[in-house]
């Protein structure tokens, strides 16, 4: 993912969260596409995704409560395939 990053910014906050660091990505998802970040919480490693289901629940879910999101940003934090496999005996 870092080669797609046009940017990476750090804030002081916790390890593994937005709060540390934002990615200014250059991959296409539109401007109120819903962006996914799947944060691992044992080496830190962090991807972007985005899914066409996650932008219908949202969109169902922001329209049920009259409410017009800006941005949609979700955190997923969890073990990447990875750090899975190093815990495999």
């Amino acid at each position: 993912m870092s080669a797609e990053a046009d940017a990476f910014i750090g804030i002081p906050g916790g390890f593994g969260t937005l709060e540390e660091v934002l990615l200014a990505c250059a991959h296409g998802h539109g401007e109120r596409e819903p962006v996914v970040f799947l944060i691992c919480d044992a080496c830190g490693a962090v991807e972007e995704a985005t899914s066409p289901g996650v932008n219908r629940g949202l969109a169902g879910l922001a329209a049920g409560a009259g409410f017009e999101p800006r941005s949609q940003v979700v955190e997923v934090v969890g073990r990447c395939a990875a750090c899975q496999a190093a815990l495999k005996p």
